[in-house]
């Protein structure tokens, strides 16, 4: 019995090595001849696919028991034979995994690398983005296509690729490198952004576990790194804050970590000659030679608690540091609580950078106010509410303010106070 077992073991044995040899065998022989059916493949895949595919160059090869494709010259097009060229590669590889295309019956990527090449998307007035050339009702179909076929790779690489933003007849353009690996649901993923036309460039280092769709079943980790040349050059980003840049550099630290369905955030910013004004107002620009803040913030039972420390703020010749912030925004009321500030240092900051109206400035630069709040607190209930209420609470300990306007003024006052909107 055990030796008729081991006959057909080794017969089972001899069989599946012959068969690996019959398929890797007729694998290379078909690969080898993709290049004389290229027409009749490009056309039997714009059949099954939302846009127009056109290739330069088209080969196959085989590797390990993967067939493998080349492409030189891809280009994606849509209806619109005047609208530039949305997507175009240099050079295109893709290995397919046979396993897994059979288990799921539609094709699976083992591997995808993009060498070279431009990604043109339109940014629309509301912000909307759109690959060039392709219709709207395409959009969506594209970009299941991308989902299903590229995103669910094994191994996924962009190199050197242009991506171009156009907005109101501006084109801007970045290069894009990118890295992503995935095992099952664990995705791990670098990718870089360097905009020559902007001075600037962003790194992002991401892994997770879990489908972002669900947000409540994911856990992952992202760290962005950033860097700023001239600020004056990302108007239309600051614009969406009500922001005019007009001069700095700014670099950026974030760390975000998603743990199903909680969120912890750290960020580290610093500046150097940031001049930033309202836009669209007569108001004086706020200017910040140097600018520093760590802070972190949790989100939890639907509410964000956030701290921040050494917020250092240096600008017209004095220099302010402010230990401390914690705080609490949840269901429209915000509460904020610093520490130990050094009222006189503080407000010849806000009267000498322009960070306050010119009526407050002479008010302030007349009380000339000294001391220290040793504790300040500032909460607003339902803040998107013009009739909001808020609170502004205070201990103070050797305060000095001169006289004004017939009121008195203080020498050496202590003791706490409180505001509302009432008085």
């Amino acid at each position: 019995m055990l030796q008729r077992l081991t006959t057909w073991l080794w017969s089972l044995i001899v069989l599946l090595i012959v068969l690996l040899a019959v398929y890797s065998s007729a694998g290379r022989l078909l690969m080898g001849n993709v290049a004389q059916y290229q027409q009749q493949i490009i056309e039997a895949a714009n059949q099954r696919l939302p846009f127009t595919l056109e290739i330069d160059r088209l080969s196959g090869s085989w590797r390990s028991l993967s067939p493998r494709l080349e492409a030189r010259g891809l280009r994606v097009l849509g209806d619109d034979p005047q609208a530039p060229v949305g997507l175009e590669f240099n050079s295109l590889f893709l290995e397919l995994d046979v396993f897994d295309t059979l288990r799921s019956m539609s094709p699976r990527l083992f591997a995808l690398t993009a060498r070279g090449g431009r990604i043109h998307v339109d940014v629309s007035a509301d912000g909307q983005l759109s690959i060039a050339g392709i219709p709207g009702g395409n959009q969506g179909n594209l970009t299941a296509t991308l989902n299903e076929f590229v995103f669910n790779a094994e191994a996924l690489t962009l190199d050197e690729l242009a991506l171009e933003l156009d907005r109101d007849e501006v084109t801007r353009v970045s290069f894009v490198q990118a890295e992503l690996q995935r095992d099952g649901d664990f995705r791990r993923v670098q990718l870089s952004l360097r905009a020559p036309d902007r001075d600037a460039w962003f790194r992002l280092a991401a892994e997770g576990d879990g489908s972002l769709t669900d947000f409540r079943s994911f856990s992952g980790l992202f760290h962005l790194k950033s860097e700023l040349g001239d600020l004056a050059l990302f108007d239309d980003l600051l614009a969406q804050a009500g922001l005019e840049p007009l001069s700095g550099r700014v670099e950026n630290d974030l760390w975000l970590k998603l743990d199903r369905g909680k969120v912890q955030v750290a960020n580290r910013l610093a500046g150097e000659s940031v001049a930033l004004k309202q836009r669209d107002t007569e108001a004086s620009p706020w200017n910040f030679e140097r600018l520093g803040v760590t802070a972190a913030a949790d989100y939890r039972d639907q509410a964000w608690d956030f701290r921040a420390r050494d917020i250092e703020l240096i600008g017209a010749g004095r220099s302010v540091l402010i230990p401390s912030l914690t705080g609490r925004y949840g269901g429209g009321d915000i509460t904020l609580r610093l520490a130990d500030l050094e009222l006189g240092t503080l407000s010849e900051y806000l009267a000498g950078a322009g960070l306050l109206p010119d009526t407050a400035q002479d008010v302030l630069s007349r009380l000339s106010p000294t001391g220290e709040l040793e504790q300040v607190e500032f909460s607003v209930r339902d803040i998107m509410n013009t009739e909001r209420d808020w609170r502004l609470s205070t201990n103070f300990r050797g305060i000095d303010v001169e006289p004004w306007r017939g009121a008195p003024g203080l020498s050496n006052a202590s003791g706490f106070a409180v505001l509302n909107k009432d008085g």
